[in-house]
């Protein structure tokens, strides 16, 4: 019996990349992917260092005494930090908003791969982040125009439930679109 959930997902990755021509778009939900399921990871990861309390992880974290030592940590069990300023739901937030933009994401990619680099970890998912070309006229030909689409496709990927047992499965079905 096939899952439903796993059905469901798959097509809205194909509403994703049908949003444009496939091959354009098909590099921005991979990274994106990617980047979702290590912010789920990375949320997973803080909220544990906050007694997995009900908080606002972007305040708790920022006026923490231990930041520092929390970002240290992380990287070191993770290989990989993201502030939760720029935690994958932060990033949905904005677009909601339609306040998330083109150098927001840029910074939040680039971000991720210091701290990946920095710790000589998961050069496979650097590669990955590598691809990403905000600049690309695939987006839009304007500023206005890239903005709204990443938007666009961020919001529709909020809809994908990733979990540790799917996230391989999605990442090689959109490979093979």
């Amino acid at each position: 019996m096939v899952n439903k959930e796993y059905i469901k997902q798959k097509e809205t990755i194909d509403r994703l990349i049908r949003y444009s021509r496939p091959y354009d778009i098909k590099n921005y939900v991979l990274c994106l992917i990617v980047y979702k399921y290590l912010s789920k990871k990375e949320e997973k990861f803080l909220r544990e260092k906050f007694n997995n309390e009900p908080i606002n992880l972007k305040k708790a974290y920022n006026e923490s005494e231990d930041y520092q030592d929390i970002k240290i940590e992380s990287e070191h069990v993770n290989g990989y930090f993201i502030n939760p300023d720029y935690l994958f739901n932060e990033l949905v937030n904005k677009a909601k908003k339609d306040e998330l933009t083109i150098e927001t994401l840029e910074l939040t990619i680039f971000n991720l791969k210091n701290s990946l680099n920095k710790n000589n970890q998961n050069k496979s998912i650097t590669n990955i982040l590598e691809d990403l070309n905000f600049n690309s006229s695939r987006l839009g030909k304007t500023l206005e125009e890239k903005n709204k689409t990443i938007s666009e496709i961020i919001l529709r990927m909020s809809t994908i439930q990733l979990t540790s047992n799917n996230a391989g499965d999605i990442f090689e079905y959109i490979i093979s679109k």
